[in-house]
């Protein structure tokens, strides 16, 4: 009697479990991490009303009152990343540990499959570098979205003071955000060698 194979899951699959897993910890940081680049964004805008209304108008009551906000300001996105930053890094080494877990079963499952044409370590230390690549995506996802929140409000802020200096921002944002991930894509082909090699030095052969 034959014994089924398990199906393989794709990398995408993988992804998108290792993702909703723990997608109550990744929506509570993204919102929080939104929080904080929001109030970052803020800062400048703050400081500039600080100047106006309370230094140059020397207006005691106005600056004592806009610098509290602006101390609020600080109070809130610094709050903001503290706790984003519980939740994502929660998420991270959970869903590092879920997908280790989950990969020594795959190894150690009687019916293998896996391990052919590899050496023992090597099949192993790829696995574990994959696990962390994956599980690491639920600390930058909430950052990626918390970085299109900065956008926008110092677009809006700026399109708001100067229309032209905000069409410069949104205009201008996308083709460096491309050109980044050009630069970037050389490096992201060497990883993938740096992870054979280190692979291939982890294989150990039985005696």
């Amino acid at each position: 009697m034959d014994v089924p194979t398990r199906q393989a899951e794709s990398g995408r699959s993988v992804l998108r479990g290792s993702l909703g897993a723990f997608r109550g910890r990744l929506a509570a940081a993204s919102a929080l991490f939104c929080g904080h680049q929001a109030g970052e964004a803020l800062v400048p805008v703050l400081v500039g009303v600080v100047i106006d209304r309370g230094i140059a108008a020397g207006d005691p009551v106005a600056l004592t009152g806009w610098l509290l906000v602006l101390g609020l300001d600080f109070l809130f996105l610094s709050t903001c990343y503290r706790f984003g930053a519980r939740h994502a890094w929660s998420a991270d080494v959970r869903g590092d540990a879920r997908l280790r877990l989950q990969v020594a079963g795959r190894l150690l499952d009687p019916r293998g499959g896996a391990e052919a044409g590899r050496l023992p370590g090597e099949l192993a230390s790829i696995a574990v570098s994959d696990a962390k690549r994956v599980a690491v995506v639920s600390f930058m996802l909430p950052l990626g979205l918390a970085a299109v929140t900065a956008v926008v409000v110092a677009a809006i802020a700026l399109l708001t003071i100067s229309l032209p200096l905000g069409l410069l921002i949104l205009l201008g944002s996308p083709p460096l955000l491309w050109a980044i991930q050009r630069i970037g894509t050389p490096l992201e082909r060497r990883s993938h060698a740096e992870q054979e090699r280190a692979a291939a030095a982890s294989g150990s052969r039985p005696t």
